[in-house]
């Protein structure tokens, strides 16, 4: 029988080219995705010429069955939030 996964994530996105590399090191985590406005979405795909329209910066955990909010959000949460004085500089440099 096939699992499920669930997840929960935190994004800083923007309609502007904020710098994915400086975010990144002031969380002091690595991102599960970072692209920046103007970007293909599939580099050097034939045939899917999506374009990425704003900024993102994601760190996303997923976890397996069983579905319990306290067991998805937890790992989230545990690295988070010690970095809301953080996030918020980051918005406030940024915006």
């Amino acid at each position: 029988m096939e699992r499920t996964n669930f997840c929960a994530y935190i994004a800083l996105m923007g309609n502007d080219d904020f710098p994915l590399d400086v975010v990144t090191e002031r969380m002091s985590v690595q991102p599960t995705e970072a692209k920046k406005i103007g970007e293909r979405s599939v580099p050097n795909h034939p045939t899917n010429h999506h374009v990425i329209p704003y900024t993102r910066w994601i760190y996303e955990v997923v976890t397996e069955e069983p579905f319990d909010t306290e067991h998805v959000l937890r790992p989230l949460l545990d690295v988070c939030k010690s970095k809301t004085d953080t996030i918020n500089l980051l918005k406030k440099e940024l915006n």
